[in-house]
């Protein structure tokens, strides 16, 4: 789920929402995809929080199993997505607690 939560067509929440309904009550294993080779980009992902504030959304439910990344190079440190990288470990770390 590559989009913002602003997105116009299938806004983050609703995409969220839509997969955990649809897993519900079964023994599926749903694992959110996260752009983070868009933060630092124009739009919503120019917001250093975006996909933070997904993880934290799409966590909230029973359902998310887990997340994963589009692309681990981002997280050695491009200097256009580093403010948001560094948020997105500030939040994995707080929800290992």
């Amino acid at each position: 789920m590559y989009w913002e939560f602003g997105h116009n067509l299938a806004p983050f929440a609703d995409l969220a929402k839509w997969w955990a309904n649809a897993v519900k009550g079964t023994n599926v294993k749903l694992y959110i995809g996260h752009a983070a080779y868009r933060l630092g980009n124009e739009g919503e992902f120019e917001n250093i929080n975006e996909v933070a504030n997904q993880l934290r959304f799409a966590n909230s439910f029973d359902e998310v199993s887990g997340n994963v990344f589009f692309t681990y190079k981002n997280f050695k440190g491009i200097e256009v997505s580093k403010d948001g990288m560094e948020q997105i470990r500030k939040t994995l770390n707080k929800e290992k607690l």
